[in-house]
């Protein structure tokens, strides 16, 4: 029964019937990405994120993220790690995987503000180092 439901709403967004129950959308999730019109199916993403229907993981949420940048779609990705962000606000990691694709866009002070934040949650994440060697090297 709550496959259904799943199914459903990934149907909705996109735009496909699914076959079969599936692990939550991994049909899917390879569809939304390759979809150039990622911007106008991002309310129905975030739905799915930031509710009680979350049907994705931060580790799922951040993969999607990182898809879109080997597809040269930075700001698509931005928008996904912010709903990372907004949905797993104590995470290192997901401010982190923010600040990367600051530094993509070069907006160096919006990397600098969440390698902090990811720094600040906790001071020793698995990239902490590397996040404070880019700090450092930002602000001279």
């Amino acid at each position: 029964e709550t496959y259904k439901i799943y199914d459903t709403i990934l149907e909705i967004i996109t735009n496909t019937q699914m076959e079969e129950p599936k692990i939550f959308g991994e049909i899917a999730l390879k569809k939304f990405l390759h979809d150039n019109k990622i911007s106008e199916k991002l309310e129905k993403f975030e739905f799915l994120t930031t509710n009680k229907f979350t049907l994705f993981r931060e580790n799922q949420i951040n993969e999607i993220g990182y898809e879109l940048i080997e597809l040269n779609r930075y700001f698509d990705a931005l928008k996904i790690f912010e709903l990372n962000i907004i949905k797993f606000p104590n995470s290192a990691n997901a401010f982190d995987s923010y600040a990367e694709v600051c530094l993509l866009i070069h907006d160096t002070t919006s990397a600098i503000n969440n390698y902090q934040k990811a720094l600040d949650i906790d001071p020793l994440y698995a990239n902490s180092e590397y996040a404070k060697l880019i700090i450092n090297q930002l602000k001279k």
